[in-house]
């Protein structure tokens, strides 16, 4: 029987309701994760954030381009200017 302490990490990345989808993405692609948990300031969790969320889940390309999509979003730099702004302001970060 397979139990979840086989499967999950032992040092959960989180992030807060204010942190930019650029940092949630660079968070995923560094830990090798697909989501965290969103906390308040006492640490409890208030959400969770999956690179679904900013991907989409309506086929299976978002699976594949996982890895490269986080990068660019992450990284900021081979994305059009027009694009990476629209992850900037209030309403793209964890808690939004």
């Amino acid at each position: 029987m397979q139990r979840a302490r086989d499967v999950m990490t032992r040092q959960v990345a989180t992030v807060a309701p204010e942190t930019p989808v650029r940092e949630i993405a660079r968070i995923l692609l560094e830990r090798g994760v697909s989501a965290a948990p969103v906390v308040d300031e006492a640490g409890c969790p208030v959400g969770m954030v999956s690179e679904g969320d900013m991907i989409g889940r309506e086929d299976d390309t978002g699976a594949r381009w996982r890895d490269w999509w986080l990068a660019l979003v992450a990284e900021g730099e081979s994305l059009h200017p027009d694009y990476l702004a629209s992850f900037e302001g209030p309403g793209h970060r964890a808690g939004t």
